[in-house]
């Protein structure tokens, strides 16, 4: 997955992000994803930990028996992800390149994990969207190929359009830190299935429900991308 800088600045998160209004915020850098991950991208992750997977009913599970992703139809006539054989497949090669989608957060997180990544915070998706012309006179279908949505000034596609994404949120009152973080959905279909127009506050989600216009995109740190070996070192 190509990554873009996402530079480190102050922002003023929108009211809706903070309780007692809007807020300026010191954003360090970091890297994030071009497009959602996609089917292909998915497929290959689950075949890659299967000694770790159950698979039933259309459930896939992961470590702990905690739900990933929800197999069978995302909408009618379009099943992109299927289990045959013991081993995960995208059906249909125009699918590949389409965002994964009915992935909780649990197999979110998963996925960022194997790849030492992370989910984005919420207020990194929305720095990250912020300077974004939402709709650009368009609306795609589900599914259509990621690289197919418009890039910011940053070179990412995808944020706040027609398909919801997985986010952090930490918890302010230390008691709560036994669990540390909450999943926060944003972007997506507004419950009058129309795309919203705009930036608007997240919705609390449990890390193992499924949606089936909601998937995700990695984030990284920038000084662990550039601790990283350059290519062809070992």
């Amino acid at each position: 997955m190509v990554m873009h800088l996402i530079p480190g600045g102050k922002f003023t998160s929108p009211k809706m992000l903070q309780p007692k209004g809007a807020g300026e915020i010191q954003f360090d850098s970091f890297y994030m994803d071009e497009t959602p991950v996609t089917n292909h991208q998915y497929v290959e992750f689950l075949n890659r930990v299967l000694a770790d997977l159950t698979v039933e009913n259309g459930v896939v599970r992961g470590r702990n028996e905690n739900i990933w992703l929800l197999l069978r139809e995302v909408e009618e006539g379009y099943e992109p992800i299927v289990y045959v054989d013991g081993k995960f497949l995208v059906q249909g090669a125009h699918h590949a390149a389409c965002a994964v989608l009915r992935v909780t957060a649990y197999g979110a997180s998963a996925y960022t994990k194997f790849f030492g990544k992370r989910l984005p915070t919420e207020l990194e998706w929305v720095y990250a969207a912020s300077n974004q012309d939402v709709n650009g006179g368009n609306v795609l279908p589900i599914p259509s190929p990621v690289m197919l949505y418009p890039a910011n000034d940053y070179g990412i596609r995808g944020l706040n359009s027609n398909i919801g994404e997985w986010t952090t949120r930490q918890f302010e009152n230390p008691d709560q830190a036994d669990t540390g973080k909450e999943f926060i959905v944003l972007g997506g279909i507004s419950q009058d299935g129309k795309q919203k127009s705009e930036l608007s506050a997240g919705v609390r989600r449990y890390p193992w429900e499924a949606f089936a216009y909601v998937g995700f995109r990695c984030v990284e740190d920038a000084h662990q991308q550039q601790q990283k070996p350059s290519e062809g070192q070992n």
